[in-house]
């Protein structure tokens, strides 16, 4: 009995000793299962989900060389094409019209795994910026692993979708913003010597390098943008520099640095998009023709330069916007929704759909784009105790949250309040980066709540028991919903039993569904 309490004490020490060996270890664990959840039965369904109608023809399109019109800066797109092409097969491709093309020939792993890459990564940044605000393995751990077993992130991210690319990019120039904020601190005297000076103009170069992937996958990518500039007003304002000509030219290569690497990549994702373009194609037409003479004709006798093809492509991709009608919820098969529907899981959009018996149906198989209701509400509940905190600290005249918090209420509020300002149709996975934000406002706000009144009161053999529980239940709801998220033959009265409320959109009778893939 000694020497197993010897032991156990031993143990212990060491772990104490090396915390590093414990993050190691919760780190490892994520990654196990994100790469496993992601990357397991990626070819099923053999058949072109959702916007794959869309993305995959225009992966296909790049390597054939044939100009297409798509609202969406180009890298998520050239990601996808680039796994494509350098995929171990020689299948030739499918048979595809402009728009709804037909079963393909290949296997679709070849444009779904590096979205799913990305998927697989994001539980991966959301563990990382957990830590750096909290230190603790256990709150990071959790995190991680709620992110990981959300059904919502795990179906879209195993598809060729570019979402969860831009969600990616995201956090990682979140991530090199934080150790900006964090790793650049010490005497104004010290900032200005030559490896100090490196590191923080490092840090700001590679937050500008991922803030500009993002904003070059999808538009609102700019949220990371934004992250950026807060960041460096924030350190400018802690620095408190002497203002002299050596302070004032460091303050202007802090703010130059990083919006031209922004820019540079921004306008090189659309220089390799160009070079790749070399015939005519669809909407084409819609250009300048001096646009439509550099996409046909030899690229030397280009008349304008890409930066003017890229700010072209802009205007053009803000007019196709503008043309894309708003939800209309009479309209047979809308899988648009609402902003204020997505913090209640509403609604959910039904990717596939097949049935495998004959009338009366049964046995059908079907996937869907619903979360996980444990994650998502325990993240809308961080939400709204959030900012009733903040209400209260106002009203008060006294700060009951501490400025962590506050930046995450913040980057939670730039992903979701613009929403409410879009007339066009938007869909439920519009939420997924505000979703991201609200769990780790979740982490952040237990980490306050155990340092202002649990501390002490509460045994850790106690609090243990509370996160395996919790994370025992989240895992419950994860394994009820993912046959909906494989694509697995169940019975429509399980569909039934797994409805918790209308406004998820949830259908179990086939015959209320309006397929969009076979």
């Amino acid at each position: 009995m000694a020497k197993s309490q010897k032991l156990s004490s031993a143990s212990l020490g060491i772990f104490r000793r090396f915390p590093a060996i414990i993050t190691f270890f919760l780190f490892f664990i994520i990654v196990f299962f994100s790469f496993g959840t992601r990357f397991y039965d990626l070819g099923n369904p053999g058949y072109y989900v959702f916007d794959e109608n869309y993305f995959i023809p225009m992966a296909q399109k790049y390597m054939r060389g044939e100009f297409f019109g798509d609202p969406h800066p180009p890298t998520g797109k050239l990601l996808i094409t680039a796994g494509a092409y350098f995929y171990p097969d020689d299948i030739k491709e499918g048979e595809l019209t402009d728009e709804s093309p037909s079963a393909p020939t290949e296997s679709l792993v070849k444009y779904r795994y590096v979205p799913a890459f990305f998927s697989a990564v994001l539980p991966l940044l959301v563990f990382i910026v957990i830590h750096l605000f909290t230190k603790s393995n256990l709150l990071s751990f959790l995190g991680g692993f709620l992110i990981t077993f959300d059904n919502a992130l795990l179906v879209h991210g195993r598809f060729a979708l570019f979402d969860e690319i831009l969600f990616a990019f995201v956090l990682i120039s979140l991530v090199f913003t934080l150790l900006f904020v964090k790793y650049s601190r010490g005497d104004i005297k010290d900032i200005f010597k030559g490896r100090n000076l490196f590191k923080r103009l490092a840090l700001l170069l590679f937050s500008g390098i991922f803030a500009g992937l993002a904003l070059s996958t999808k538009f609102i990518g700019l949220a990371s943008v934004g992250f950026l500039c807060l960041a460096i007003v924030y350190r400018t304002f802690l620095d408190r520099y002497t203002l002299n000509l050596k302070s004032a030219i460091f303050i202007l290569a802090q703010i130059v640095i990083p919006f031209l690497a922004i820019l540079g990549v921004f306008y090189g994702s659309f220089a390799i998009h160009f070079k790749l373009l070399k015939s005519s194609g669809v909407n084409l037409e819609e250009f300048s023709q001096a646009y439509q003479d550099c996409i046909t004709k030899d690229k030397s006798g280009c008349q304008i330069s890409n930066a003017a093809l890229t700010n072209e492509s802009i205007k053009w991709s803000f007019n196709y916007e503008n043309r894309v009608p708003a939800v209309d919820f009479c309209k047979e098969g809308e899988m648009g929704s609402t902003p204020k529907q997505w913090p209640f899981m509403g609604r959910a959009i039904a990717y596939s759909f097949s049935n495998h018996s004959t009338i009366p149906l049964s046995t059908v198989s079907y996937v869907y784009l619903t979360g996980n209701p444990i994650v998502w509400y325990s993240g809308l509940l961080a939400v709204v105790f959030g900012f009733s905190l903040l209400v209260v600290s106002f009203f008060l005249l006294k700060s009951l949250i501490n400025k962590k918090i506050l930046f995450i209420l913040f980057a939670y509020f730039i992903n979701y309040a613009p929403y409410f300002f879009i007339q066009r149709v938007m869909y439920f996975y519009h939420y997924f980066p505000a979703m991201i934000f609200s769990v780790i406002l979740l982490m952040l706000l237990l980490q306050e709540f155990h340092r202002l009144n649990l501390k002490g009161k509460l045994p850790d053999l106690q609090k243990g028991l509370f996160v395996l529980l919790y994370v025992m239940l989240a895992f419950v709801f994860f394994l009820l919903y993912s046959p909906l998220s494989y694509n697995r033959k169940v019975d429509i009265s399980y569909v039934k039993k797994i409805i918790f409320s209308t406004q998820w959109n949830l259908k179990a009778d086939p015959y209320n569904y309006n397929p969009t893939s076979e």
